[in-house]
């Protein structure tokens, strides 16, 4: 398992490539907000109690802030017309383990 998130066809086609060379299976899932501001999730998750989130805060902001996710999540949306076959799992802010369980249901089907 590699929980990242790409948005670059040929990056996410290398790993692909990896995973099927060794005899791996190769499932793709993308965790899709429910909310449709995504600008606004990200803004909202640093509680404070994530040490990492400062530090992606501060790599968004050297980016291009606001922009920059705007950008991401256009490349998203183009990558999925390319990968027919990535399983679009729902996620709501706060529902940690409603998101798990769909993520579970959704990698079951594999």
């Amino acid at each position: 398992m590699l929980p990242q998130l790409f948005a670059r066809l040929s990056e996410l086609e290398r790993f692909e490539r990896a995973a099927l060379d060794v005899g791996a299976e190769f499932v793709e899932v993308l965790l899709e907000p429910v909310e449709k501001d995504p600008l606004r999730r990200f803004h909202d998750r640093d509680d404070g109690s994530d040490p990492w989130h400062p530090i992606v805060r501060e790599i968004v902001a050297e980016s291009g802030g606001d922009e920059h996710l705007r950008t991401y999540e256009a490349k998203l949306t183009d990558l999925l017309a390319h990968r027919p076959a990535t399983k679009v799992v729902s996620s709501v802010a706060g529902e940690v383990e409603a998101t798990y369980g769909s993520l579970c249901a959704a990698l079951s089907d594999c």
